[in-house]
């Protein structure tokens, strides 16, 4: 969350109750919000507190893994980012953490993104020695998906 006021950043991880959640600790203002679940596109709203419940329908979303076998044979540190094909990063879930994210490090046997929305998307893994794979990927919103980079 990022009060629109005061500049002020908020990030917590909040359980949903009956379809709701609530967020005590923000100050009065207006918030950007950024919300993510696993297995749903992350979705961007504005809200006022105080001010009305802000209705937010998330959609479903496809997860990636992707398998770089180079990495893992020359034991070699990577990030991962997916990008629109316009050049914006995906914000995504970090299931261990539950925090958000735009960039995953490279994890032997390979790493899986959650929450890719529907469109086309440009994965991106880049290798601390230079070297570099990318793919365009088309997600239809819900599935799996499995990329062999090469």
């Amino acid at each position: 969350m990022h009060n629109l006021d005061t500049g002020e950043r908020i990030a917590e991880v909040r359980p949903v109750k009956e379809g709701f959640v609530e967020i005590p600790t923000a100050a009065p203002g207006r918030w950007s919000l950024l919300l993510a679940a696993p297995r749903h596109a992350p979705a961007r709203l504005q809200a006022s507190v105080p001010g009305p419940a802000a209705e937010v329908v998330l959609q479903p979303a496809d997860r990636l893994s992707i398998q770089v076998p180079r990495l893992d044979e020359q034991k070699l540190t990577a990030t991962v980012r997916v990008l629109s094909v316009e050049g914006e990063v995906l914000t995504g879930l970090d299931e261990e953490t539950g925090g958000l994210r735009t960039a995953w490090p490279w994890r032997r046997g390979g790493i899986v993104i959650d929450g890719v929305p529907a469109g086309q998307w440009i994965v991106e893994v880049s290798g601390v020695d230079g070297s570099s794979w990318s793919r365009v990927v088309t997600t239809a919103g819900g599935g799996e998906q499995e990329l062999l980079l090469e």
